[in-house]
Order: C-alpha cells, then sequence, then structure tokens
C-alpha cells in the first residue's frame, strides 16, 4: 500500500506564510451580536449564529475574560404563562474590551479588524 503524498503545482510556493481564514468561534460571535445590537436574547443568537446557550457564552465572557455582561429579565408578550428571557447587554468599559477581545480573536484566526465606528 502506497502513502499519499501532497504534490506541489508549480504556481504553488509550498514555503509561503499563507494561513488559511478558520470560522469564527462562538465567543466571537456572540460578542459582535452584543456590540452591534443594544441588547439580544437566545432567540437573536440562535437566528444570528445557531446559538441555543447564550447563558454559557456570557458566563464564559464574564469568568475568562472579564468582559461583564448586563441582564434584564423580560416576560414575553401574549404569552400563556409566565414565561420570560433574560436580555444581554455591554455597557460602558465592558464594550471597548470586548471590542478589544473581538480584534484579538480576530487576528489570531488572520482576519481583518472590526470596524466599531459607531458601536462604541
Amino acid at each position: 500500500m502506497e502513502k499519499a503524498t501532497q504534490k506541489s503545482s508549480p504556481d504553488h510556493d509550498s514555503q509561503s506564510d499563507y494561513t488559511p481564514i478558520n470560522d469564527p468561534t462562538k465567543i466571537e460571535e456572540c460578542l459582535i451580536l452584543l456590540l452591534t445590537r443594544h441588547e439580544t436574547n437566545t432567540h437573536d443568537a440562535g437566528r444570528a449564529y445557531n446559538e441555543t446557550c447564550l447563558h454559557s457564552e456570557v458566563s464564559s465572557l464574564q469568568k475568562n475574560h472579564g468582559i461583564m455582561v448586563d441582564r434584564v429579565r423580560k416576560t414575553i408578550p401574549r404569552a400563556r404563562s409566565k414565561a420570560a428571557y433574560a436580555h444581554y447587554f455591554l455597557t460602558g468599559d465592558n464594550r471597548t474590551k470586548a471590542m478589544k477581545l473581538v480584534d484579538r480573536l480576530r487576528s489570531k484566526r488572520n482576519a481583518q479588524t472590526m470596524s466599531w465606528e459607531g458601536a462604541a
């Protein structure tokens, strides 16, 4: 049995510094959602990037990155029961910390930094 070997084409430089851009992490997508919207909830996160456990991402941001995420509980209008959702938002210095973390995560995966005009 022969081993598979990768052949390089004449126009492909195997010694180049090219690093493919990976997909954004859930933390990165969560932060972008929090920064670009006034507030967000699990349904918004689910539609934006298929997040079903936004509360876990928020907890991770607070514990691992020191970014405090404020929350307010709102009842669902026209619901049969007294169901409520937590709406999450960033305020003050935490917005700046979040922007810096997003830019750091994007640079790690070789992506362009975000333009934060109007988000601060």
